[in-house]
């Protein structure tokens, strides 16, 4: 990629139109800068936006967008904050197997949720990703997950066939694919 350094840029604060618009703007317009990887939610009207920013150019460079990202921010009145990040921990293709696990219920809430977890934990899957499918209610949560190995998805679902009666949550898991939905 040959970026000589990656900085990992985090908004939080309330949500409004435009604020998406107006800091991927001014890296756009930013020469040498790329956005490498992007995730935003809002939860309760509340923004978490993370942006993964590689530099081509020299640590000076950084400067003018940095300082035009925080004013953008501050204009829109949201938190920004930036953390150096490692080349180390940036992979171009995710290794493993990446799964969905869909939970529905009454209130699919901590206590489902820490049991499901611990449960794909002690299988080495790993949770990449939490959301509600649900508007109003906690009552359907999928959850993006990844295996190290190909697993059996099926024996996995019926592994936790116990966990789902148990609390009252229907489980399902299948390979996560542009094909599934």
């Amino acid at each position: 990629m040959g970026f000589k350094e990656i900085i990992l840029a985090t908004v939080r604060g309330g949500d409004a139109p435009g604020i998406t618009a107006a800091l991927t703007e001014i890296i756009a317009n930013a020469p040498g800068v790329r956005i490498i990887d992007i995730e935003q939610t809002v939860v309760h009207s509340k923004l978490l936006l993370s942006l993964l920013l590689g530099f081509r150019g020299k640590s000076a460079d950084q400067g003018p967008v940095l300082k035009d990202l925080l004013f953008a921010a501050e204009k829109f009145g949201v938190d920004l904050s930036f953390s150096p990040f490692s080349p180390e921990d940036l992979h171009e293709t995710e290794e493993g197997h990446p799964y969905v696990v869909t939970c529905l219920g009454a209130e699919v809430d901590a206590y489902p949720l820490s049991r499901i977890a611990h449960a794909l934990a002690g299988k080495k899957v790993n949770i990449e990703k939490i959301g509600k499918l649900t508007r109003r209610s906690l009552s359907a949560v999928e959850m993006t997950v990844r295996s190290s190995k190909q697993i059996d998805h099926r024996q996995l679902s019926a592994d936790l066939l116990g966990l789902s009666t148990e609390l009252k949550v229907d489980i399902a898991i299948q390979p996560l694919n542009l094909t599934r939905r």
